[in-house]
């Protein structure tokens, strides 16, 4: 009998096909993956950039004396007074600033609206990307007790 050792043309052939398929396969779920994974990251910029707004306009509202002293009238500027100081934020130029220091880049728009009640309160409309928000900050008397 004949000894037959080794891959015939055929089997070769079936195998760089098999193996084709599977290194195809294995590019378009890396390739979806890697889609969703870009699309959430794009996603998460907008976020990010509105806390940080929200941690610097939060720690400014909720200091000791915090007022709000000036509304500009389109609604595109707003100061707030507190003991010791005061900070102005703006939006202008697709950015928010706090005083002269930009804090947020790639906003569409902005606008702050005041109301004097019982408590003052800010209403702070916000579009970056594809976030927009509407959230109200109140600034609520504070009594020092010494």
């Amino acid at each position: 009998m004949k000894n037959e050792n080794g891959v015939t043309l055929i089997s070769l052939i079936v195998y760089v096909i098999l193996i084709t398929l599977v290194v195809a396969g294995v590019s378009a779920i890396t390739a979806s993956l890697y889609g969703n994974v870009n699309m959430y990251k794009e996603d998460t910029k907008a976020e990010v950039a509105f806390e940080k707004f929200n941690m610097y306009f939060l720690n400014d509202i909720k200091k000791e004396n915090a007022k709000i002293t000036q509304t500009v009238s389109n609604g595109n500027s707003v100061m707030i007074s507190y003991k010791g100081g005061s900070t102005t934020y703006t939006f202008k130029d697709g950015a928010i600033y706090k005083d002269n220091t930009r804090i947020c880049t790639g906003v569409k728009s902005m606008g702050f609206t005041t109301a004097l009640t019982k408590s003052a309160t800010v209403k702070v409309n916000l579009d970056i990307a594809n976030y927009k928000t509407e959230t109200t900050y109140v600034i609520e008397p504070k009594f020092v007790i010494e």
